[in-house]
């Protein structure tokens, strides 16, 4: 079931942003029901004993969120884990530290980018070996981290870091290898 925000200041602003609020709220349930049940047949597909999902749904501030963990059964393998909402876009997280997020935008056609992208890191995590580099702080919060995934001509990369992380005294930085699922 999805929340329909009453009406309100909050949902004046929402509108502002989603045009035609009632829509809105409307195509985005769909969205994360369908994104949801593509996420489970995408693992379903994996090669029996590969991998298990985990899924729970959750209501944070008023907002519906799902937030999953896609669990590999090689210890060497990266982890997903990833909290989705049409409203916020799809927050996630591969194996150590590295993280990053997609906005879906307001459109159909954005929506369907930004679900088209995270589908595209999950099977270059799922086939793909790679690596990351991780630099933390000597009380061991993460400072930087990097990884690129490369699959079928086409590379992403990604990168976080604290401004001036570099200046931080006693950083270690570990390196990650991880292999495909199958």
């Amino acid at each position: 079931m999805c929340f329909v925000f009453p009406e309100s200041l909050w949902e004046a602003h929402i509108s502002s942003i989603f045009r035609g609020t009632r829509s809105a709220d409307r195509n985005l349930c769909e969205w994360d029901a369908r994104f949801l049940e593509r996420l489970r047949a995408t693992v379903a597909a994996l090669p029996v004993g590969t991998a298990k999902l985990h899924v729970e749904k959750r209501d944070v501030s008023k907002a519906q969120s799902t937030s999953f963990c896609i669990v590999p059964a090689n210890p060497r393998s990266a982890r997903i884990r990833a909290d989705v909402s049409g409203w916020h876009g799809i927050d996630f997280a591969i194996g150590e530290e590295i993280s990053d997020d997609i906005f879906l935008g307001s459109s159909g056609e954005e929506l369907g980018r930004g679900e088209e992208e995270f589908f595209w890191i999950c099977e270059a995590v799922f086939v793909t070996h790679f690596e990351a580099t991780v630099t933390y702080s000597s009380k061991g919060k993460s400072l930087c981290s990097r990884m690129t995934l490369q699959m079928g001509g086409r590379s992403k990369k990604f990168r976080r870091q604290r401004i001036f992380w570099w200046l931080f005294p006693n950083r270690t930085t570990k390196h990650f290898s991880y292999e495909p699922y199958y």
